[in-house]
């Protein structure tokens, strides 16, 4: 810095000091300029003089002399002046930072003042929190001990009446069980039966509970039964049967039996039901009620219609199918086709999604033993036995050939639920069904048409006769 300001300040302001160096100075840079060797060797060991003000042991002398050296006068003025910026600049920032210490300081000492003065104020509260501490501890230490003294008792008896209370379940469970069994609370009695089960089986060995053990097993036995029972009502819906089956899986009857009295049961409703649609009384009541149309639209759902105004224009109509319809025989078939797609095909496939759900619930150990043919021999016995009852009344009554065609689409798009959950054997049964069918009502015209050539030919036989003898 000395030297900067040597620079910028004029002749008459240099110190004496640096006018007795400036003569040696000035014949340093002549010996330099005309003994380069010499200086070249005399400087070879210092190497390089560094111009990097920041470094540790910087030669101010001697920079400046290698500038001068180098005829950099403007630039050494100019890093003069850059460098008293950079002071300013520099002290700028330190009165800042001094500024700023200064402030967060006082701030500092400020606050420390205050939390004196309030952790002063606080000093009573704090020993008598201290103290009150103190005599809590002191008290729980207290209430342990005497707690802990009585605590394996309390243990003790708080276990004896849990198995009290389970004893006391245990000996009122006949009793419960026979006030289920009275009332029909056949679910409330299995979930009385399965919590205690366990229990009973492991001190079976025991006198009173083997007795105990002997009364629940007859009465869930009479449970079972009664569930035996309603699964073969003819008035229990496929949701109540479900249900049923499984209380009884529950009250561990065996899978396959569950399911065989399930299809059992569902049976005797089909078979009522079939009955119905095809009872004589029905089909015959059907034929005196107007035409064909009329019974087909009613029995299809069209409530509120008026058969007069229906039958008007059934019989006023002209249409070879109008016509064919208002057949006795074809009123017969088309009625006893729609009861069955309307009634008794929508409780098969019902009765068939519930035997899915039963199986369904039943654990995967526990399927091996449910026969998986049971299903399709039930599906193949009531379908058998539907195909029959058409073919029987197309081989008494045979409708002509479209209304014969349109009960048959009927009964097939009643069908599609079934077959969506059993493809194969619904198309094969239906096939079969068809062919039946066909050929029952071929043999039926046939037979109708040979009795009818027949009666000709004896009214021609007898006019022939007549003929000769007059």
């Amino acid at each position: 810095m000395a030297h900067t300001n040597t620079v910028d300040s004029p002749p008459s302001l240099l110190h004496a000091d640096e006018r007795r160096e400036r003569p040696r100075r000035v014949n340093a840079l002549l010996n330099a300029y005309y003994s380069i060797e010499d200086i070249t060797q005399n400087e070879t060991p210092q190497e390089h003089v560094s111009s990097d003000l920041d470094r540790q042991g910087f030669d101010a002398k001697r920079y400046f002399d290698t500038m001068v050296f180098a005829g950099k006068l403007p630039d050494l003025v100019k890093r003069s002046r850059d460098l008293d910026v950079e002071v300013k600049q520099l002290d700028c920032e330190m009165q800042k930072l001094v500024y700023d210490n200064y402030t967060h300081f006082t701030r500092a000492a400020g606050v420390i003042s205050k939390m004196k003065v309030c952790i002063e104020a606080l000093a009573p509260d704090i020993q008598q929190l201290e103290g009150n501490i103190s005599r809590m501890t002191t008290h729980e230490d207290q209430a342990e001990v005497g707690v802990a003294e009585r605590s394996k008792q309390l243990d003790a008896a708080l276990k004896q009446q849990r198995i009290c209370q389970k004893l006391d379940m245990l000996f009122r469970l006949p009793a419960m069980l026979k006030r289920c069994l009275d009332q029909g609370s056949y679910e409330s009695a299995a979930a009385a039966y399965n919590s205690c089960s366990v229990f009973l089986s492991r001190h079976e060995h025991m006198p009173t509970f083997k007795s105990i053990s002997d009364d629940v097993e007859y009465l869930v036995a009479l449970i079972r039964h009664a569930l035996v029972d309603r699964l073969h009502s003819i008035d229990l819906s496929v949701d109540d049967a479900v249900q049923n089956s499984a209380t009884l899986l529950s009250l561990g009857e065996s899978p396959a039996t569950v399911m065989r009295e399930y299809l059992v049961g569902r049976t005797a409703i089909l078979q009522q039901l079939l009955h119905d649609c095809f009872q004589p009384e029905a089909t015959s009541t059907s034929s005196d009620q107007g035409d064909g149309v009329g019974v087909g639209l009613e029995s299809s759902g069209i409530a509120g219609a008026d058969a007069t105004t229906i039958a008007m224009e059934a019989s006023t109509s002209s249409s070879r199918y109008t016509q064919e319809m208002q057949r006795p025989e074809s009123k017969i078939v088309s009625h006893a086709s729609t009861r069955a797609a309307s009634q008794y095909i929508p409780s098969f496939c019902d009765a068939v999604d519930g035997f899915q759900t039963i199986h369904d619930s039943i654990a995967t150990p526990r399927r091996s033993m449910i026969d998986e043919t049971a299903l399709a021999g039930f599906v193949s016995t009531q379908m058998e036995e539907l195909f029959e009852q058409m073919s029987a009344l197309v081989r008494q009554r045979c409708p002509p050939t479209r209304v014969l065609v349109s009960c048959v689409h009927n009964l097939h798009d009643a069908l599609l639920r079934l077959q969506a959950r059993l493809p194969q054997l619904t198309s094969e049964l239906f096939l079969q069904f068809r062919v039946r069918l066909s050929n029952n009502a071929v043999d039926t015209l046939f037979a109708a048409a040979a009795s009818a050539t027949l009666h000709d030919l004896a009214r021609l036989h007898d006019e022939c006769g007549r003929v000769e003898e007059s």
